[in-house]
């Protein structure tokens, strides 16, 4: 993707990339769906075994991940994007049912900016990607 296709060269809000993986496919496709009205690209991803080979193609500029995916959890994810080169850069926002104050640390021991309850909070969801689109704007980052 070029920058001019992200919105970048045109003077247009920069468009994120986000995945969204969890196992329901109704929650993955309505995050989905949330995130692409606000004007960013999205994709679902409902096995956690796919989610890396999906991140790798995809390259997100951030991953929401269900903690609770069975197969490979989103804790086990989270490593896996951090020794993956391709996806180290990769924004990690966990989203689970887990409310548990040592879930929310374990969260952020496992590399996640944020810990999101579901159902996730709309408006704080597009708060965090307002924000992240603005940091990687300052930073010049994002993916080319």
């Amino acid at each position: 993707m070029t920058a001019q296709d992200n919105g970048g060269d045109k003077g247009e809000p920069r468009k994120l990339r986000v995945l969204v993986a969890d196992d329901s496919s109704d929650a993955a496709d309505s995050l989905a769906l949330l995130v692409k009205t606000w004007g960013h690209d999205a994709r679902a991803v409902y096995d956690g075994r796919a989610v890396l080979e999906t991140a790798q193609a995809y390259l997100p500029d951030v991953a929401l991940l269900d903690l609770g995916l069975p197969g490979v959890d989103g804790y086990q994810l989270a490593l896996q994007f951090r020794r993956a080169s391709a996806l180290q850069d990769v924004v990690l926002f966990a989203v689970t049912g887990y409310d548990w104050k040592n879930a929310q640390i374990r969260s952020k021991e496992y590399g996640f900016e944020e810990h999101l309850l579901k159902p996730v909070d709309p408006e704080r969801l597009r708060s965090l990607l307002d924000a992240l689109k603005q940091r990687l704007a300052t930073q010049g980052g994002g993916r080319p």
